[in-house]
């Protein structure tokens, strides 16, 4: 390798940059809009491939693989939630009664996670889980009574969950929606609106 090749990958770096920034900012658009169209309050996010300062000794692993870890947005999860009846100033996991949901939506940006796949046979998608609750005495932590506990059920099926103590009960069902059928507003409203419609009929409530 020469400079002149070291000058055209870095050509290609800062073209990748200026792509992704574009597509991170069409999947924040996305997510505005779905969250507006399902009227849903954001609760909290897992982002995996961002490390708190504590962790930044990772840094150095250049090991295989270590370059995937830092990619921004590759699944970022968003929990958020449609709780009926919160009193002003009260916190939504204190009130969650029967038939309140939480969704979980994930950005599957790159379905193989590791570069295994090349570009073609991966697939980008959004898949999106909706808790629907039945019983929820604990009132503590949603995230750690459900989230955290809980593996994601298969797609495409209610799925039932109860806790240890049967103080928690949800349904849950999920799909995932593929991101390239979701190219402007009319054609995510429509998938959106097909979701719904097939979610209320598995768990027997208007989504």
């Amino acid at each position: 390798m020469n400079q002149n090749d070291m000058n055209l990958i870095l050509q290609d770096v800062r073209k990748a940059y200026r792509l992704l920034a574009d597509y991170q900012q069409r999947i924040i658009e996305l997510i505005t809009f779905i969250k507006k169209e399902l009227d849903i309050e954001h609760y909290s996010q897992s982002i995996p491939n961002s490390l708190a300062p504590v962790s930044m000794h990772k840094i150095y692993n250049i090991g295989d693989g270590i370059g995937w870890q830092f990619l921004p947005m590759m699944n970022l999860t968003l929990l958020l939630h449609k709780t009926h009846s919160i009193p002003a100033g009260e916190e939504w996991q204190n009130h969650i009664k029967p038939n309140d949901l939480v969704f979980s939506i994930e950005i599957a940006s790159d379905e193989n996670n590791d570069g295994d796949l090349s570009p073609i046979n991966s697939k980008s998608e959004l898949q999106i889980y909706i808790y629907k609750c039945i019983k929820y005495k604990r009132k503590n932590n949603w995230y750690r009574d459900v989230w955290e506990i809980f593996e994601y059920p298969e797609f495409g099926k209610a799925t039932p969950y109860q806790n240890k103590s049967s103080e928690i009960e949800y349904e849950i069902y999920g799909e995932s929606l593929d991101l390239s059928e979701m190219y402007d507003e009319e054609s995510v409203r429509s998938t959106l609106d097909a979701f719904r419609k097939r979610a209320s009929e598995k768990l027997g409530q208007e989504i």
